[in-house]
């Protein structure tokens, strides 16, 4: 059957008879229906409905689903015949099929015995290209594709995502002399609660209360999962597997480059763990990307922090008048660090 699939902005759920109408709406739009080989345009409810009756099955088999935002119907996305999705033009631009892509990819690779999955998108649809590239595909070479729309074959690219290479890119691990640094996993939510939720850690980070509860950290830990690139959370453990806290990588939107963020659980401050983690964190980071430059910050309060930037070469950038912190009541003045590959590499 076709599960049920939850992300942290999204529900991917099958389709049903009563989406035509919507269906229509969306796809009646030349803008997204352009992009679309099979569709026709302009695109009427009997189209919708042609569709739905070939898709909707009585055990809702088939693997094709509804992606819904706030309950409403923004897209569909199916693994069936290959990973194929469209999006309506409002959703556009957000991460929303990138999103749903990671989570019907996982649901392909965990629920067949299938080595590869494949996809194409039609020559000049860059942002196609760009999903695809972020959720692992690699083109394979040209391929042909019909287009009901303009009547024609138009010129297209091939793509392959291999299950190797989606096993690769959910799972990594970093070893020091007294840490492991690997994925972050569900299981993972009571040692975080406890930690981030502590009242002496969550005022120096910027979305965790205190207490923290359980459904927001599961939701955070959600949003945080390894997918091969930025915009991840790492579980730091000691080497008898004790969770010690979790490091973070990816961009914000109000920050113009990768940044870096962490917690230590506040037992083991003052013995050289963030260090020594965040060093090899970092090694791991500039060696699987492509980045030149990551920013981090702290609250002028937490100038503990501020020696740690300093040990592993990151420089001041600027003092920040306000940030805000989700355990704080109001925002406080913080400090932004760039560290740049050449400096950290000077230093490792």
């Amino acid at each position: 059957m076709t599960p049920v699939l939850r992300t942290p902005r999204l529900k991917l759920r099958p389709l049903r008879h009563s989406d035509a109408e919507r269906i229509k709406e969306l796809i009646g739009e030349y803008e997204v229906v352009r992009w679309l080989s099979r569709p026709p345009y302009p695109y009427a409810l009997s189209d919708a409905q042609e569709f739905l009756d070939a898709v909707v099955t009585e055990d809702g088999s088939g693997f094709v689903w509804a992606i819904e935002r706030d309950g409403r119907l923004i897209g569909t996305i199916a693994t069936n015949e290959g990973l194929g999705y469209w999006l309506a033009r409002e959703a556009w631009g957000q991460g929303i099929a990138t999103e749903a892509g990671d989570a019907v990819v996982d649901a392909y690779f965990d629920l067949t015995e299938e080595e590869d999955l494949s996809s194409s998108y039609m020559a000049g649809n860059a942002a196609s290209a760009n999903v695809l590239a972020k959720l692992g595909f690699l083109e394979t070479g040209p391929k042909t594709l019909e287009s009901r729309v303009f009547g024609k074959k138009v010129e297209g690219r091939a793509l392959t995502l291999s299950r190797a290479r989606w096993q690769a890119r959910r799972a990594f691990r970093i070893e020091t002399d007294r840490l492991v640094i690997r994925e972050i996993h569900d299981a993972d939510w009571p040692d975080l609660v406890r930690i981030g939720g502590d009242a002496r850690v969550a005022p120096m980070l910027a979305s965790v209360m205190t207490p923290w509860p359980e459904v927001q950290c599961r939701r955070w830990i959600a949003a945080g999962r390894y997918h091969g690139r930025p915009g991840f959370r790492a579980t730091v453990l000691t080497k008898d597997a004790r969770v010690i806290g979790c490091f973070g990588f990816g961009k914000s939107p109000e920050v113009e480059h990768q940044s870096c963020a962490y917690f230590i659980n506040p037992h083991y401050w003052g013995q050289g763990y963030a260090t020594e983690g965040m060093r090899a964190f970092l090694s791991f980071c500039f060696g699987q990307f492509e980045i030149d430059l990551i920013e981090a910050d702290h609250f002028d309060d937490n100038p503990a922090s501020g020696v740690v930037m300093n040990r592993l070469g990151f420089e001041k950038h600027r003092h920040l008048d306000e940030r805000w912190s989700a355990a704080r009541l109001e925002p406080s003045p913080a400090t932004e660090y760039r560290l740049t590959r050449t400096a950290f590499e000077a230093l490792t």
